[in-house]
Protein backbone atom coordinates (compact mmCIF):
# COMPACT_ATOMS: atom_id res chain seq x y z
CA UNK A 1 0.00 0.00 0.00
CA UNK A 2 1.24 3.51 -1.23
CA UNK A 3 1.72 5.66 1.96
CA UNK A 4 2.47 9.42 2.23
CA UNK A 5 4.93 10.18 5.00
CA UNK A 6 4.70 13.41 6.95
CA UNK A 7 6.63 14.48 9.74
CA UNK A 8 4.06 13.57 12.49
CA UNK A 9 1.49 10.96 10.79
CA UNK A 10 1.46 8.57 7.65
CA UNK A 11 -0.70 8.77 5.48
CA UNK A 12 -3.51 6.41 3.35
CA UNK A 13 -4.82 7.61 -0.05
CA UNK A 14 -7.28 4.85 -0.14
CA UNK A 15 -8.30 6.03 -3.98
CA UNK A 16 -4.98 6.02 -4.84
CA UNK A 17 -4.27 3.17 -3.51
CA UNK A 18 -7.31 1.12 -5.42
CA UNK A 19 -6.39 2.79 -8.60
CA UNK A 20 -2.54 1.29 -8.54
CA UNK A 21 -4.48 -2.03 -7.65
CA UNK A 22 -6.20 -1.72 -11.22
CA UNK A 23 -3.34 -0.95 -13.17
CA UNK A 24 -1.40 -4.07 -11.90
CA UNK A 25 -4.51 -6.27 -12.38
CA UNK A 26 -5.18 -4.44 -16.16
CA UNK A 27 -1.32 -5.18 -16.63
CA UNK A 28 -0.99 -8.38 -15.57
CA UNK A 29 -4.08 -9.59 -17.32
CA UNK A 30 -4.17 -7.16 -20.22
CA UNK A 31 -7.80 -6.57 -20.23
CA UNK A 32 -9.89 -3.35 -20.48
CA UNK A 33 -12.36 -3.21 -17.66
CA UNK A 34 -13.90 0.21 -19.05
CA UNK A 35 -12.64 4.15 -18.47
CA UNK A 36 -11.14 4.35 -14.96
CA UNK A 37 -12.60 6.76 -12.73
CA UNK A 38 -11.24 8.78 -10.08
CA UNK A 39 -13.99 7.69 -7.81
CA UNK A 40 -13.25 4.43 -6.39
CA UNK A 41 -14.94 1.44 -4.12
CA UNK A 42 -12.89 -0.22 -1.40
CA UNK A 43 -13.59 -4.09 -0.33
CA UNK A 44 -12.78 -5.74 2.75
CA UNK A 45 -9.01 -6.84 1.90
CA UNK A 46 -8.22 -3.10 2.14
CA UNK A 47 -10.04 -2.98 5.63
CA UNK A 48 -7.44 -5.92 6.84
CA UNK A 49 -4.54 -3.76 5.06
CA UNK A 50 -5.38 -0.78 7.43
CA UNK A 51 -6.07 -2.57 10.78
CA UNK A 52 -2.59 -4.14 10.08
CA UNK A 53 -0.86 -1.23 9.29
CA UNK A 54 -2.52 0.30 11.98
CA UNK A 55 -1.36 -2.41 14.59
CA UNK A 56 2.28 -1.53 13.68
CA UNK A 57 2.80 1.86 13.84
CA UNK A 58 3.94 4.20 16.43
CA UNK A 59 2.91 7.56 14.31
CA UNK A 60 -0.95 8.73 13.68
CA UNK A 61 -2.58 6.96 10.81
CA UNK A 62 -4.68 9.56 8.73
CA UNK A 63 -7.34 6.98 6.14
CA UNK A 64 -7.94 9.51 3.11
CA UNK A 65 -11.45 8.50 2.01
CA UNK A 66 -11.20 11.17 -1.20
CA UNK A 67 -12.93 10.07 -3.69
CA UNK A 68 -14.24 6.54 -2.07
CA UNK A 69 -17.77 6.66 -2.49
CA UNK A 70 -18.71 3.35 -1.25
CA UNK A 71 -17.56 0.36 0.59
CA UNK A 72 -17.73 -3.03 1.96
CA UNK A 73 -21.16 -3.45 4.42
CA UNK A 74 -19.95 -2.43 8.16
CA UNK A 75 -16.68 -2.48 7.00
CA UNK A 76 -15.23 0.45 9.20
CA UNK A 77 -16.92 -1.21 12.38
CA UNK A 78 -13.80 -3.80 12.31
CA UNK A 79 -11.39 -0.64 13.12
CA UNK A 80 -12.75 -0.67 16.54
CA UNK A 81 -10.59 -3.70 17.20
CA UNK A 82 -7.81 -1.70 17.14
CA UNK A 83 -6.41 -0.86 20.76
CA UNK A 84 -5.58 2.43 21.61
CA UNK A 85 -6.11 3.74 17.95
CA UNK A 86 -4.30 6.67 16.95
CA UNK A 87 -6.61 7.16 13.45
CA UNK A 88 -8.29 10.42 11.85
CA UNK A 89 -10.85 9.21 8.87
CA UNK A 90 -9.93 12.70 6.82
CA UNK A 91 -12.37 13.42 3.59
CA UNK A 92 -15.26 11.32 3.87
CA UNK A 93 -17.64 11.82 1.11
CA UNK A 94 -20.77 13.35 2.59
CA UNK A 95 -22.85 10.11 1.21
CA UNK A 96 -21.23 7.73 3.73
CA UNK A 97 -20.75 10.23 6.58
CA UNK A 98 -23.47 8.91 8.41
CA UNK A 99 -22.80 4.95 7.09
CA UNK A 100 -19.46 5.34 8.76
CA UNK A 101 -21.01 6.91 11.91
CA UNK A 102 -22.94 4.45 12.52
CA UNK A 103 -20.28 1.95 11.73
CA UNK A 104 -17.91 3.19 14.36
CA UNK A 105 -20.39 4.08 17.42
CA UNK A 106 -20.12 6.61 19.34
CA UNK A 107 -16.17 6.16 19.90
CA UNK A 108 -15.34 8.55 17.42
CA UNK A 109 -15.72 11.89 17.25
CA UNK A 110 -16.94 13.64 13.73
CA UNK A 111 -15.30 17.23 13.44
CA UNK A 112 -15.91 18.50 9.98
CA UNK A 113 -16.25 15.64 7.07
CA UNK A 114 -13.54 13.79 9.51
CA UNK A 115 -14.08 11.41 12.38
CA UNK A 116 -11.32 10.72 15.41
CA UNK A 117 -10.63 7.91 17.17
CA UNK A 118 -10.14 9.83 20.40
CA UNK A 119 -10.34 13.50 21.69
CA UNK A 120 -6.32 13.49 21.45
CA UNK A 121 -6.21 12.66 17.67
CA UNK A 122 -9.46 15.30 17.74
CA UNK A 123 -6.76 17.88 18.90
CA UNK A 124 -4.19 16.11 16.40
CA UNK A 125 -6.76 17.05 13.44
CA UNK A 126 -7.18 20.40 14.31
CA UNK A 127 -3.22 20.94 14.08
CA UNK A 128 -2.53 19.57 11.04
CA UNK A 129 -5.56 19.97 9.37
CA UNK A 130 -4.40 22.36 6.79
CA UNK A 131 -1.96 19.25 5.81
CA UNK A 132 -4.10 16.54 5.71
CA UNK A 133 -7.09 18.20 3.88
CA UNK A 134 -4.23 19.27 1.22
CA UNK A 135 -2.24 16.36 1.00
CA UNK A 136 -2.53 15.73 -2.39
CA UNK A 137 -1.32 19.01 -3.51
CA UNK A 138 1.45 18.82 -1.31
CA UNK A 139 2.05 15.42 -2.71
CA UNK A 140 2.24 17.24 -6.01
CA UNK A 141 4.61 19.85 -5.15
CA UNK A 142 6.86 17.23 -3.75
CA UNK A 143 6.92 15.02 -6.72
CA UNK A 144 7.94 17.89 -8.76
CA UNK A 145 10.19 19.03 -6.98
CA UNK A 146 11.56 15.75 -6.78
CA UNK A 147 11.45 15.86 -10.99
CA UNK A 148 13.62 18.82 -11.26
CA UNK A 149 16.98 19.16 -13.12
CA UNK A 150 19.35 22.12 -12.13
CA UNK A 151 21.48 23.53 -14.64
CA UNK A 152 25.19 24.35 -13.34
CA UNK A 153 27.41 27.69 -15.10
CA UNK A 154 29.71 25.18 -16.53
CA UNK A 155 26.84 23.78 -18.33
CA UNK A 156 25.63 26.91 -19.87
CA UNK A 157 27.60 26.63 -22.82
CA UNK A 158 26.43 23.36 -23.98
CA UNK A 159 22.55 24.27 -23.11
CA UNK A 160 20.08 24.39 -25.71
CA UNK A 161 16.61 26.32 -25.72
CA UNK A 162 13.50 24.80 -25.28
CA UNK A 163 12.01 23.16 -28.33
CA UNK A 164 8.72 24.94 -27.40
CA UNK A 165 9.55 28.30 -26.68
CA UNK A 166 12.82 28.96 -27.43
CA UNK A 167 13.67 30.10 -24.31
CA UNK A 168 16.45 29.29 -21.90
CA UNK A 169 15.92 28.56 -18.35
CA UNK A 170 17.60 27.30 -14.93
CA UNK A 171 16.16 23.98 -14.38
CA UNK A 172 14.22 21.65 -15.70
CA UNK A 173 11.14 19.35 -14.74
CA UNK A 174 11.79 16.23 -15.84
CA UNK A 175 9.37 13.79 -16.95
CA UNK A 176 12.19 11.09 -18.32
CA UNK A 177 12.77 11.28 -14.31
CA UNK A 178 9.44 10.43 -13.19
CA UNK A 179 8.98 7.68 -15.94
CA UNK A 180 11.89 5.82 -14.21
CA UNK A 181 9.62 5.54 -11.27
CA UNK A 182 6.70 4.00 -11.34
CA UNK A 183 4.82 4.67 -8.17
CA UNK A 184 5.02 8.34 -8.19
CA UNK A 185 4.36 7.99 -11.82
CA UNK A 186 0.99 6.61 -10.99
CA UNK A 187 0.24 9.31 -8.67
CA UNK A 188 0.78 11.97 -11.22
CA UNK A 189 -1.45 9.98 -13.71
CA UNK A 190 -4.00 9.57 -10.97
CA UNK A 191 -4.14 13.02 -10.09
CA UNK A 192 -4.65 14.30 -13.49
CA UNK A 193 -7.07 11.45 -14.12
CA UNK A 194 -8.91 13.29 -11.48
CA UNK A 195 -8.45 16.88 -12.50
CA UNK A 196 -10.08 15.61 -15.86
CA UNK A 197 -12.93 13.95 -13.59
CA UNK A 198 -13.30 17.48 -11.77
CA UNK A 199 -13.72 19.73 -14.61
CA UNK A 200 -16.64 17.65 -16.32
CA UNK A 201 -15.21 18.75 -19.98
CA UNK A 202 -16.44 16.74 -22.84
CA UNK A 203 -13.86 15.76 -25.68
CA UNK A 204 -13.58 13.01 -28.02
CA UNK A 205 -10.00 12.50 -28.06
CA UNK A 206 -6.87 13.62 -26.38
CA UNK A 207 -3.98 15.15 -28.22
CA UNK A 208 -0.12 15.68 -27.44
CA UNK A 209 2.56 17.77 -29.09
CA UNK A 210 5.89 16.48 -27.02
CA UNK A 211 7.50 12.95 -26.68
CA UNK A 212 6.12 13.66 -22.49
CA UNK A 213 3.52 14.64 -23.38
CA UNK A 214 2.57 11.63 -25.66
CA UNK A 215 3.96 8.97 -23.04
CA UNK A 216 1.57 10.78 -20.24
CA UNK A 217 -1.47 10.70 -23.01
CA UNK A 218 -0.58 7.32 -23.97
CA UNK A 219 -1.20 6.10 -20.76
CA UNK A 220 -4.15 8.45 -19.84
CA UNK A 221 -5.63 7.51 -23.13
CA UNK A 222 -5.96 3.45 -22.23
CA UNK A 223 -7.27 4.07 -19.00
CA UNK A 224 -10.30 6.22 -19.87
CA UNK A 225 -10.41 4.67 -23.44
CA UNK A 226 -9.73 7.56 -25.45
CA UNK A 227 -8.20 8.19 -28.47
CA UNK A 228 -4.65 9.32 -28.86
CA UNK A 229 -3.45 12.18 -31.41
CA UNK A 230 0.28 12.67 -31.64
CA UNK A 231 0.92 15.93 -32.65
CA UNK A 232 5.07 16.57 -33.02
CA UNK A 233 7.62 19.21 -33.47
CA UNK A 234 4.90 22.67 -32.35
CA UNK A 235 7.10 25.34 -31.66
CA UNK A 236 9.37 27.88 -32.83
CA UNK A 237 12.24 26.33 -33.71
CA UNK A 238 10.14 23.35 -35.84
CA UNK A 239 7.44 23.55 -38.19
CA UNK A 240 4.74 21.13 -38.48
CA UNK A 241 3.63 18.90 -41.29
CA UNK A 242 0.30 19.72 -41.41
CA UNK A 243 -0.41 16.80 -43.72
CA UNK A 244 1.22 13.87 -40.84
CA UNK A 245 -1.84 14.86 -38.57
CA UNK A 246 -4.52 16.55 -40.94
CA UNK A 247 -6.37 12.80 -41.90
CA UNK A 248 -6.39 12.10 -38.09
CA UNK A 249 -8.14 15.43 -36.62
CA UNK A 250 -11.83 15.53 -37.19
CA UNK A 251 -13.85 18.36 -38.19
CA UNK A 252 -16.25 19.33 -35.12
CA UNK A 253 -14.52 16.95 -32.82
CA UNK A 254 -13.86 18.33 -29.29
CA UNK A 255 -9.49 17.40 -28.09
CA UNK A 256 -8.15 17.94 -24.53
CA UNK A 257 -4.36 18.59 -24.64
CA UNK A 258 -1.84 16.37 -21.93
CA UNK A 259 1.12 17.97 -21.33
CA UNK A 260 4.18 17.56 -18.66
CA UNK A 261 5.09 21.17 -18.28
CA UNK A 262 4.11 24.41 -19.88
CA UNK A 263 6.82 27.11 -20.18
CA UNK A 264 4.92 30.43 -21.84
CA UNK A 265 2.60 27.83 -22.96
CA UNK A 266 3.40 28.06 -27.33
CA UNK A 267 2.69 24.51 -28.01
CA UNK A 268 -0.97 25.04 -26.63
CA UNK A 269 -1.29 28.09 -28.91
CA UNK A 270 0.09 26.56 -32.16
CA UNK A 271 -2.08 22.98 -31.54
CA UNK A 272 -4.93 25.62 -30.94
CA UNK A 273 -4.63 27.32 -34.19
CA UNK A 274 -3.93 23.82 -35.95
CA UNK A 275 -7.19 22.53 -34.51
CA UNK A 276 -9.26 25.49 -35.28
CA UNK A 277 -7.72 24.93 -38.85
CA UNK A 278 -9.16 21.52 -39.15
CA UNK A 279 -12.42 22.79 -38.02
CA UNK A 280 -11.67 21.24 -34.47
CA UNK A 281 -11.60 22.72 -31.11
CA UNK A 282 -9.13 22.31 -28.50
CA UNK A 283 -11.98 22.20 -25.29
CA UNK A 284 -9.52 21.89 -22.48
CA UNK A 285 -5.93 21.20 -21.25
CA UNK A 286 -3.87 18.90 -18.15
CA UNK A 287 -0.63 18.68 -17.00
CA UNK A 288 2.08 18.51 -14.73
CA UNK A 289 3.15 21.87 -13.92
CA UNK A 290 3.44 25.49 -15.59
CA UNK A 291 5.31 28.22 -15.62
CA UNK A 292 3.16 30.41 -17.62
CA UNK A 293 0.55 32.01 -15.10
CA UNK A 294 -2.60 30.17 -16.46
CA UNK A 295 -5.47 32.20 -14.44
CA UNK A 296 -4.27 35.96 -16.12
CA UNK A 297 -6.70 36.70 -18.57
CA UNK A 298 -5.98 36.12 -22.07
CA UNK A 299 -7.13 37.55 -25.00
CA UNK A 300 -7.87 34.49 -27.23
CA UNK A 301 -8.18 32.51 -24.33
CA UNK A 302 -6.49 29.08 -25.21
CA UNK A 303 -4.19 29.37 -22.06
CA UNK A 304 -6.84 30.02 -19.52
CA UNK A 305 -8.35 26.61 -20.47
CA UNK A 306 -5.25 24.64 -19.21
CA UNK A 307 -5.26 23.30 -15.97
CA UNK A 308 -1.93 21.90 -14.01
CA UNK A 309 -1.09 19.90 -10.98
CA UNK A 310 1.10 22.62 -9.83
CA UNK A 311 2.26 26.35 -10.62
CA UNK A 312 6.03 26.38 -10.47
CA UNK A 313 5.34 30.51 -9.45
CA UNK A 314 2.97 30.61 -7.09
CA UNK A 315 4.96 27.40 -5.20
CA UNK A 316 7.92 29.31 -5.34
CA UNK A 317 9.38 27.30 -7.46
CA UNK A 318 12.80 29.11 -8.35
CA UNK A 319 11.90 28.36 -12.03
CA UNK A 320 13.67 31.43 -14.57
CA UNK A 321 13.68 31.91 -18.08
CA UNK A 322 15.93 34.12 -20.19
CA UNK A 323 16.30 34.82 -23.82
CA UNK A 324 20.15 33.98 -24.36
CA UNK A 325 22.92 31.72 -22.93
CA UNK A 326 24.60 35.08 -21.20
CA UNK A 327 21.36 35.89 -19.40
CA UNK A 328 20.79 32.22 -17.87
CA UNK A 329 24.35 32.32 -17.20
CA UNK A 330 23.93 35.93 -15.47
CA UNK A 331 21.00 34.02 -13.63
CA UNK A 332 22.74 31.26 -12.00
CA UNK A 333 26.01 32.99 -11.27
CA UNK A 334 23.36 35.65 -8.92
CA UNK A 335 21.93 32.55 -7.92
CA UNK A 336 25.64 30.87 -6.67
CA UNK A 337 26.55 33.92 -5.34
CA UNK A 338 22.60 34.77 -3.18
CA UNK A 339 23.60 30.79 -1.73
CA UNK A 340 27.24 31.14 -0.62
CA UNK A 341 25.51 35.22 1.29
CA UNK A 342 22.98 32.75 2.56
CA UNK A 343 25.52 30.17 3.67
CA UNK A 344 27.62 32.40 5.05
CA UNK A 345 25.12 34.10 7.61
CA UNK A 346 24.10 30.71 8.79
Amino acid sequence: MYIIKEEKYLLMPLAFNEFCNDIVSLRDSSKYVGPIQSKRIIDNDVIDEIIAFCNNSDLPIVIDMNNIINYSNRSFSRLLSIENAQIVISRVEESLRDTIEEDLGSIYITIDNSLCSSEKMREFYQCEKNSILNVDHIENLRIVNWMKQCVTVDEVDHLQPLDSSGVYCNMYINAKRLFADPIKYYFIIYQMICMIDNSEKDFDALVSASRNGANIAEIIGWLLNKKVIYCPSLGPRFSLAIHLVDNKIRKNRKYAYIFDFMCLGTEAKMLNALLSFAGASLVEGYGIANYINLEHEYQFGVLNRMNCLIDVQKEKVQYRIAGSKEEIRDILVEENDSYATRIQEF
